[in-house]
């Protein structure tokens, strides 16, 4: 009984964790390519915004979780992440994270204060990840592994994504060719708590993300669909 009730405890913990996409943030400035999307969970129907800049061989996207802290993310051309800052709801930095490819190592300074071994590819656990996703998405015959980094759980966990098939969607009202990915952990004792899958439609056409769908909790999931084509 007490280990089937810290499994439920650390599915829980893990839900949370991995991928909270929270609510995304965009600025009104001329030149950002903004989605929107429709989220559908536990606590009824929101929206979200991704902003992406675009300044010459670097990438900016800017995310606001649900409780209004906010991350900007720095990527590279190869989709690299080179630098995170984490803000709370007054907008102070707090978090501040490096991503050192010459030695190696992942960087982390401000309210948490620790360095980690960088293994390649590593993605950041934040709201960003959605669009780096459809930048990085395998052939149909093959399976990657990535890692993802979770600054504020102070831990690494790799995972996997591989293609599923191909769908038919309506995304508002509109019939879009999809194609359909599924990511997973690896990590054996992690597995364990959180077996669970995460599933990604994709378009055929753009590789936009049209519709997320995972657990946010043991007996929850949530759905994120795009809203404007």
């Amino acid at each position: 009984m007490m280990v089937s009730l810290l499994k439920k405890i650390f599915q829980i913990f893990i839900a949370i964790a991995i991928f909270s996409p929270g609510v995304l943030y965009s600025d009104n400035h001329n030149g950002l390519k903004t989605l929107e999307f429709k989220v559908f969970g536990k606590k009824g129907q929101s929206i979200q915004k991704m902003t992406i800049n675009r300044i010459k061989t670097e990438t900016f996207v800017r995310y606001v979780d649900s409780l209004g802290e906010s991350s900007e993310n720095i990527f590279s051309d190869e989709w690299k992440p080179l630098q995170i800052k984490y803000f709370d709801i007054q907008n102070r930095e707090y978090l501040w994270i490096k991503f050192d490819y010459q030695n190696r190592r992942i960087i982390s300074k401000g309210r948490i204060k620790k360095n980690y071994d960088l293994e390649e590819p590593v993605y950041d656990g934040n709201g960003s990840i959605f669009y780096v996703f459809s930048k990085i998405l395998p052939p149909k015959d093959k399976t990657i592994t990535f890692h993802v980094f979770q600054a504020k759980e102070k831990r690494i966990v790799k995972m996997y994504m591989k293609y599923l098939n191909q769908e038919n969607i309506y995304i508002g009202g509109k019939m879009v060719q999809a194609n359909v990915y599924e990511t997973g952990l690896i990590n054996g004792f992690l597995k364990f708590f959180w077996p669970y899958k995460y599933h990604y439609w994709f378009s055929v056409e753009t590789s936009e993300l049209l519709r997320y769908e995972g657990p946010v909790g043991h007996e929850s999931s949530e759905i994120i669909e795009k809203e404007i084509l």
